[in-house]
Parts: C-alpha cells; sequence; structure tokens
C-alpha cells in the first residue's frame, strides 16, 4: 500500500463477498442471416447468468445480477477469456464468410473446452 498515491477514504471502499462456488463458463451459439454471434455467460449451479461489466477484475468473476459478489474462476485458461471478452462485452460476432480458417479453429477450440447452449 506503500505505492498507492494518496489516502484511500472509508466513502471509497465498498463491501463485497467472495463465494466458494466455481463458475463454469458457457457460451450461447446464436446464427443470424450473415453472421454468428457467441456470447459468454456463467454457470452457477443451475442458473446460467451475464456476467457484469461493473467491475473487472483478473481472477474472479462477477454477474449482472449481484455484481458485488466474486466467484473465483477456475483456471487461467478462464481469466484470460473472461479478459478476451471483457472488453467486447462479452459477445463475439463472426461473419460466416471467415467463419473458415483461423475463426473456425478458434470455435473448435471453445467447443471441445466449454459447453455451449
Amino acid at each position: 500500500m506503500k505505492n498507492v498515491k494518496g489516502r484511500r477514504r472509508k466513502q471509497e471502499l465498498k463491501p463485497c463477498v467472495l463465494r466458494n462456488e466455481v463458475p463454469e463458463l458457457c457460451f450461447l451459439w446464436k446464427e443470424f442471416e450473415g453472421y454468428y454471434k457467441i456470447e459468454l455467460r456463467l454457470k452457477l449451479g443451475i442458473k446460467i447468468c451475464l456476467p457484469s461489466t461493473d467491475y473487472r477484475t483478473t481472477f474472479f468473476a462477477n454477474t449482472a445480477v449481484d455484481p458485488k459478489t466474486f466467484y473465483l474462476l477456475n483456471s487461467v485458461t478462464d481469466c484470460q477469456l473472461m479478459n478476451f471478452f471483457q472488453k467486447t462485452d462479452y459477445r463475439l460476432l463472426i461473419l460466416k464468410l471467415h467463419l473458415e480458417g483461423r475463426c473456425k479453429e478458434f470455435v473448435e477450440q471453445l467447443r471441445a473446452r466449454y459447453r455451449f447452449l
């Protein structure tokens, strides 16, 4: 904390909750006329939730329903994937023309490791 400039005030601190549940990353695959849409979701038990865009953390995920509750991600790969999808609000659009080649390889690797809904 000695490297942080300025003092932290109590009013700047926000309470949060850390849960023991480990979220499972899953994807929604939607097909449209000229493109595909991949959306990242978090599966907590039987509930499927949209990730929150309010607080961006590295090793934790939080849901849009309860953004102050954080769940530790399962692996570093999950962290990197969350970081990648955070930049585009947890969606990725792929033109049908571009699905061949690198995009197809990326989607196949996602399908091999994660659940698609």
